[in-house]
């Protein structure tokens, strides 16, 4: 239904510690997508899910119900914009080769 709102995914993942979550996201991903990594470079990946963050973020911040909310997403927009620095940072000194020449370890 229209009016229903979406369970979000990985719910279970707010209850254990950051440790346990990580693995169980990347077992998850495993378990779905199976063992060949089709995406791009990681921190190509990662860029794109921290410009997601941000869009996430903003979003949330624009439509907080109170202003301590509001005051956590803009830090949070705060810290995903530091990291964005870093991946691009990161990005801008690799070379094609190693974007490309990367696969998953243990395939």
């Amino acid at each position: 239904r229209a009016n229903e709102r979406a369970e979000m995914p990985d719910r279970d993942l707010l209850h254990v510690d950051l440790e346990t979550a990580v693995r169980l996201k990347y077992d998850r991903g495993r378990a779905k997508h199976g063992d060949k990594w089709d995406g791009l470079h990681p921190a190509e990946e990662l860029l794109g899910e921290i410009h997601d963050g941000l869009v996430y973020a903003s979003l949330a911040m624009q439509t907080a119900a109170r202003p301590e909310h509001e005051e956590v997403f803009s830090e949070m927009i705060r810290q995903l914009s530091e990291l964005r620095r870093g991946a691009v940072t990161l990005l801008l000194s690799m070379t094609e080769d190693e974007l490309n020449g990367w696969t998953l370890p243990g395939t």
